[in-house]
C-alpha cells in the first residue's frame, strides 16, 4: 500500500476547498444577479406597465447589461411569472398558517392583508395586476398560475372548514365557493385601485381600506358559519 505524504494531501484538500469556495461565490453571484433583474422588472412593471417596459430599462435599473439579462431569461415575459408566483404562494402560506378561528373567509382576508402589508413595507409598492393586452401565450401562462393558486387556496379552505365546522354540508362545494369569493374580493380591490391610474395611485392606507371593504361585502357568506 502506498502512503500519500501529508503535505500532498494538504495541497489536494486546499485545492478542492478553493474550488468549492469559488463555486459557492459564483452561485451566490448568479442568484444575486437574477434577484436584481426580477426586482428591477417588478418595480418597472408596477410603475409604468408591462408593455411599456423594455429589457434595456430593466437592465439599466439593475445596473447590468442586456447581454447579462439574456443569460438568465429569454424575454421580459419570463420575469413576470416568478414574482407573481412568489406573491401568490406567500398568500397561500400565510392563509395556511393563519391561527384565526371561526369565519374562514375572514381568515383569508386577514392573510391577504398581511401579505400586502409586507409587500408595501418591503418595496413601497401596492401589488397590482398589470393592465395590459398581453400576448395569448403570456395570458395563458398567467391564467394557469392563478388557477393553480386558487385550487391550493380551496384545498386549504376545505381543511380549515372541516376543522372549525365539521358538520357543514357540501364541504367541497362550500370550500371552492368561499375560496374563490375571497380571491374575487382581492382581485376586485386591485381592479378598482388600478382604475385610479399610475399617476393617481391612492396611498397604501386607502388601498388597504378598500381591501377590507371588499371582504366586508364578500362576508355575506358568513351566514353559512353562524
Amino acid at each position: 500500500m502506498t502512503l500519500v505524504p501529508l503535505a500532498q494531501l494538504s495541497l489536494v484538500y486546499n485545492f478542492f476547498m478553493d474550488v468549492t469556495s469559488q463555486l459557492g461565490r459564483r452561485e451566490r453571484k448568479k442568484a444575486d444577479t437574477r434577484a436584481a433583474l426580477l426586482e428591477s422588472a417588478r418595480r418597472l412593471f408596477e410603475t409604468q406597465g408591462f408593455s411599456h417596459t423594455t429589457v434595456q430599462q430593466i437592465t439599466e435599473s439593475a445596473d447590468l447589461s442586456e447581454r447579462t439579462f439574456f443569460r438568465y431569461f429569454q424575454s421580459k415575459e419570463d420575469l413576470l411569472l416568478p414574482g407573481l408566483t412568489a406573491f401568490l404562494d406567500s398568500i397561500a402560506s400565510e392563509f395556511e398558517d393563519n391561527p384565526t378561528l371561526g369565519d374562514p373567509l375572514l381568515a383569508l382576508g386577514d392573510s391577504i392583508e398581511t401579505v400586502f402589508l409586507n409587500e408595501i413595507t418591503r418595496s413601497g409598492f401596492m401589488p397590482m395586476p398589470l393592465p395590459e393586452p398581453w400576448t395569448d401565450n403570456l395570458a395563458a401562462r398567467v391564467a394557469k398560475v392563478y388557477l393553480e393558486w386558487e385550487r391550493r387556496l380551496a384545498a386549504i379552505m376545505r381543511q380549515r372548514i372541516s376543522r372549525s365546522h365539521p358538520g357543514i354540508e357540501d364541504l367541497d362545494l362550500v370550500a371552492e365557493v368561499v375560496a374563490r369569493c375571497g380571491v374575487g374580493a382581492m382581485r376586485a380591490t386591485l381592479e378598482v385601485i388600478r382604475g385610479y391610474g399610475v399617476d393617481r395611485m391612492p396611498p397604501p392606507d386607502l388601498c388597504l381600506r378598500l381591501l377590507r371593504r371588499s371582504f366586508e361585502v364578500a362576508r355575506s357568506l358568513s351566514a353559512l358559519f353562524e
